[in-house]
């Protein structure tokens, strides 16, 4: 059975309570507690019973309602209590609210101009907007991430019911620094209706707030270029080496297909290799090439300091293979003594 986030992504802008009750099961009452707002208007027609697949028509009959079918199919006509036949409509600005709430920041709901996408919070200094779209599909989440990218150049947060995001859309939002969070994995609904968060907001986002970004980057950038360092190590790889592909896919930002040219193999192993890294650094390659330029500086630093003690011979407490070195650089930058070292 769909959880109540994919539920809550497919759902229609307007049902009848029956209808509701129906397709969402045990959880309606959590559902309709956190985004569906009871009207007072009925539904025309209704979906049969009998499973058909037609929708009867809502007929009133003094102060009860019945479904009378007119598809031809003659089914029996379906007695209705009232509640029944009322309709009740998606409610996304009921939705972000409870959203915020759960994630202990103000509520800042306001529609931004887009299909099911509205503001429901802002943080940090300057402040950053929270976003929640709730899109049928791949295609409509990438248009509701165009337009926020046209309309919040800067940077956001976005939140979706559940892992709606796909490459293409990915690759947008981490050009602009923006952060993307499916509720489905961070956020749960209890049956009583109401939406727990294990983190706040500034935990979770920590990593886009603009006045914990920077330090937070850095730290992380060094245990990624911790890990990136050991890829040199893995003498076992001959074909398509893991410090190879990475540089390709991370560093330069080259696409798999074109990373196999360059390593003259098939593209599958370029795969291969990349979901292999991707499982050490614990990161998509989208997410690793946000450090990229980290990573670059770090390197740089390093093989400063390696032609230091290259040139001036290493301080008398330092170990002797630095000073008898004095071997041919890789075409990394590498000495070919520390390369055997750190095998």
């Amino acid at each position: 059975m769909a959880s109540p986030w994919e539920i809550i992504e497919t759902s229609p802008e307007a049902a009848a309570a029956l209808s509701w009750e129906r397709w969402i099961g045990p959880a309606f009452n959590a559902v309709a507690a956190v985004c569906l707002r009871e009207t007072t208007r009925t539904m025309g027609r209704i979906p049969c019973a009998s499973g058909c697949a037609c929708n009867h028509r809502v007929l009133q009959r003094g102060t009860a309602f019945v479904g009378v079918c007119d598809c031809g199919e003659e089914c029996e006509d379906m007695p209705l209590a009232a509640s029944a036949v009322m309709t009740w409509k998606f409610d996304l600005p009921r939705l972000g609210r409870a959203v915020a709430k759960a994630l202990g920041c103000v509520a800042m709901v306001a529609p931004i101009g887009f299909h099911r996408t509205i503001q429901v919070s802002a943080l940090g200094n300057p402040a950053l907007p929270v976003m929640l779209t709730v899109q049928p599909d791949a295609e409509h989440y990438r248009n509701a991430v165009a337009h926020l990218l046209a309309h919040f150049p800067k940077g956001f947060i976005l939140l979706t019911p559940t892992k709606m995001c796909d490459a293409s859309a990915l690759e947008m939002l981490t050009k602009a620094s923006a952060g993307f969070y499916d509720l489905e994995s961070n956020l749960t609904l209890l049956p009583s209706g109401v939406i727990h968060s294990p983190k706040s907001a500034e935990i979770l986002f920590a990593a886009h707030l603009p006045e914990k970004r920077e330090a937070l980057k850095e730290s992380e950038g060094k245990r990624i270029f911790g890990l990136f360092m050991k890829l040199a190590s893995d003498g076992k790889i001959k074909k398509a080496p893991l410090e190879k592909v990475f540089r390709l896919t991370v560093l330069d930002g080259h696409s798999q297909s074109k990373a196999a040219k360059s390593c003259d193999c098939v593209p599958s192993l370029i795969s291969r290799r990349v979901r292999t890294i991707e499982s050490r650094f614990q990161m998509s390659i989208e997410q690793l090439r946000n450090f990229a330029l980290v990573i670059l500086e770090m390197e740089t630093s390093v093989k400063g300091q390696r032609v230091t003690k290259k040139k001036h011979g290493a301080p008398k407490d330092e170990p002797e293979q630095y000073q008898e070195s004095g071997g041919k650089e890789d075409d990394h930058g590498y000495l070919a003594e520390e390369r055997q070292d750190s095998d």
